[in-house]
């Protein structure tokens, strides 16, 4: 859907890919991708797409009930340091670097105390 200001918001609810199926992850997850500046800008993620998800890094089945029923950035947990959300293989190559898909990048600002500092790639 589309909000007043021209923000893209998607609402995906199962299984996000054949990999994330194989492995077992929870098919009840919630996630939701938003583009903040709609049809204009970058459209990347990481630069103006981002992305959440009901749970955090293991979505509904997260077993953390303090995470389990928040919206958290896509692969947050509170168990990794920032800066491995920067490389580009983190977690089936999601990290929020050149040659990752940038999936990450929400969960490295938000680990970072929510600040874009000089190591965020964008």
């Amino acid at each position: 859907f589309i909000l007043n200001n021209g923000s893209l918001v998607f609402l995906k609810v199962g299984f996000h890919n054949a990999t994330e199926e194989a492995s077992g992850i929870d098919n009840n997850r919630v996630s939701i991708v938003f583009d903040i500046d709609g049809t204009k800008g970058y459209n990347e993620y990481g630069k103006d797409i981002f992305y959440i998800e009901l749970g955090g890094l293991l979505g509904s089945s997260n077993v953390n009930m303090t995470s389990r029923n928040r919206f958290l950035p896509y692969l947050y947990s509170s168990s990794y340091k920032c800066e491995e959300y920067l490389s580009p293989t983190f977690r089936y190559w999601h990290g929020c670097a050149k040659g990752g898909t940038k999936y990450s990048c929400l969960a490295y600002i938000m680990c970072n105390g929510w600040q874009i500092d000089d190591k965020y790639p964008w």
